[in-house]
């Protein structure tokens, strides 16, 4: 059994499902670069990627009108033919994954059926909570 700082990939291996090979090898040195220096520190990214996402959630929060002005400058990047092909790239590799874990798949689909069923219950008890509310203010 593996401990929980052994690396979910080991570096130089690769796999037929990963999506995340890209076509630029400098993006993929870096990306190995870091793997290898986490792994020889035993320390995991989880935590720095959720720092980084919160980060990230917070100066979209406080400073809309940058994040406004850098969604449009990456929207006019590429041509619309190329987010297309960008578009359709990430929906074939998210099949791709589905095909290859239907479990995991299978799973996700009847954990978003009970959330949306929890939902509706609960927004028909807070309607029926609301009405007893209005009728005793009421008396």
């Amino acid at each position: 059994m593996s401990s929980l700082t052994a690396p979910l990939l080991e570096t130089g291996t690769s796999h037929a499902t990963d999506s995340f090979q890209s076509s630029d090898p400098d993006i993929d040195t870096v990306i190995e670069t870091v793997r290898k220096t986490l792994q020889a520190r035993g320390r995991m990214a989880l935590g720095q990627l959720v720092y980084s996402a919160l980060d990230h959630g917070a100066v979209m929060v406080s400073h809309p009108d940058q994040t406004l002005e850098k969604v449009i400058i990456v929207g006019k990047s590429k041509s619309v033919n190329q987010w297309i092909a960008e578009a359709t790239s990430v929906g074939k590799s998210m099949w791709n994954w589905a095909e290859c874990n239907p479990i995991k798949v299978s799973l996700m689909v009847i954990g978003l059926g009970i959330s949306a069923f929890k939902a509706n219950a609960i927004g028909q008890y807070m309607l029926s909570v609301a009405a007893y509310f209005c009728a005793w203010c009421r008396r």
